[in-house]
């Protein structure tokens, strides 16, 4: 890892103390590591929990350890590119903070994190004003608005065709996405792949001019299915896509067709509306609701038997309709299921070892939020498929999801086989299922 000073590349100053003999190399490593503490909506400077405001979490609180940690810390640019400033609470003291690390990041590129409101405090013109002087390094740009502001600034207006070379990651979020098309500057970003307007089930991003021939990833909240299909038309080398919404029925969309010739990842929220699209080279899946339209798209599209990951959320099917289903996929390493109906026995026993479907499987995850299933026939149905049958993989992790009934003995005796183990009730297990969908994930492609 290259830093950019080399007289802190050297040896860690000898103090008797084991962490001291750490190579420098491998502690920058561990620093880049440590994820910066979640920002609140009243401090854009992460702290660390109830010991106070004065308290820095990382990157800063490296510099908070030792001298020879500060050198380090400081010589690491990388460490303070990610900057976050709130338009109703940026305070002189954060405003000051978040310049001396704007002068440490040095030429490394950022990623910003802007949240305007319905007014805005000096610090925030200031310092939005400094950060679009620094726009040429400018790698990702999370905007959110609330209130009745939109996602407008007169320091924008300096911006031009140029002004966006490094920019790969575009994100619209909060409460209200309102237009920016007074700026037109990001149609001219030559390295923008990836792209999420609006947050999801929320409010929408009103038509915005974008590269959309060049990106690779989309993600967007419509309730116009028309609105998706239109980009989509124009975006033939997306490589992940999430069509959320599109559950208005005023748009005639008979007529519409979309082939993604690159896709690999799709998820949507309205499966219905897979009759107008194609993937031929898709390996992942994410659906909600009623599976029919499920396995037409994956036929018409030529996947079904090499599709390797499949979730289905709110899956309305009956059992007898997923086995069929998985019986076709016989390709899949990664299965989620959110079923209405429960896991019953048909379906444990479908997925036990050795006549059984999806030989390939590592990753099995199941909701269970009615307490319906039979834990200790699923757990039985796990430790099958350990017991070294030819053509039968070993899985490597496996979540339950459940209501108010906790796994206990049944998930004692699935952790005894060494694996990965995600069990959770109620409320965490929900959110954990929410998160299947991955929609504000997005994974930057190494340079």
């Amino acid at each position: 890892m290259a830093l950019s000073s080399t007289s802190t590349m050297t040896n860690i100053a000898e103090s008797g103390f084991p962490i001291t003999s750490i190579p420098s190399e491998i502690l920058c490593y561990i620093f880049t590591l440590v994820p910066v503490s979640p920002r609140t909506d009243s401090s854009p400077i992460p702290v660390v929990g109830p010991r106070g405001s004065r308290v820095l979490s990382g990157p800063w609180i490296f510099g908070q350890v030792c001298s020879q940690w500060r050198a380090l810390a400081l010589a690491l640019p990388a460490l303070w590119t990610p900057l976050t400033i709130f338009a109703t609470t940026l305070t002189a003291r954060e405003y000051n903070l978040l310049h001396v690390q704007l002068e440490r990041t040095r030429e490394a590129p950022l990623d910003l994190h802007i949240r305007f409101s319905y007014y805005s405090r000096k610090e925030f013109d200031t310092l939005l004003h400094d950060l679009v002087n620094h726009s040429q390094r400018w790698r990702s740009l999370h905007f959110e608005a609330d209130g009745s502001r939109a996602f407008e600034s007169e320091a924008f207006s300096t911006l031009g065709p140029d002004s966006l070379p490094s920019l790969q990651e575009l994100v619209f979020g909060g409460t209200r996405a309102d237009t920016l098309a007074k700026y037109d500057f990001f149609k001219d970003a030559p390295a923008l792949r990836r792209v999420v307007l609006g947050a999801q089930g929320g409010a929408q991003v009103w038509p915005i001019v974008l590269p959309w021939a060049q990106l690779t990833v989309y993600k967007a909240t419509y309730p116009q299915p028309v609105k998706h299909f239109h980009i989509l038309a124009l975006a033939s080398n997306l490589v992940e896509c999430d069509i959320d919404g599109g559950y208005s029925q005023r748009d005639d969309i008979s007529q519409v067709f979309c082939t993604l010739p690159k896709l690999r990842r799709l998820a949507i929220s309205k499966p219905s509306l897979l009759r107008h699209l194609r993937a031929p080279a898709l390996q992942s899946l994410y659906s909600v609701g009623p599976i029919q339209d499920v396995q037409a798209f994956l036929d018409s599209s030529g996947c079904t038997s090499t599709l390797r990951e499949l979730t289905l959320a709110e899956c309305k099917a009956p059992s007898h309709e997923l086995l069929d289903l998985f019986g076709r996929t016989r390709a899949l390493t990664k299965l989620a299921v959110d079923p209405i109906y429960p896991f019953d026995e048909t379906m444990v026993s479908a997925f036990t070892a050795p006549d059984c479907l999806c030989k390939n499987l590592r990753s099995i995850s199941v909701t269970d939020f009615k307490d319906g299933l039979d834990r200790h026939a699923f757990t039985d149905m796990i430790a099958s498929r350990f017991q070294n049958f030819p053509g039968i993989r070993r899985p490597y992790f496996v979540g339950v999801y459940s209501g108010r009934v906790r796994m206990k003995a049944a998930g004692h005796r699935i952790r005894e086989l060494g694996i990965e183990v995600e069990l959770m009730t109620a409320k965490l297990g929900k959110q954990a299922v929410r998160d299947w969908r991955g929609y504000s994930n997005l994974t930057r492609e190494q340079s």
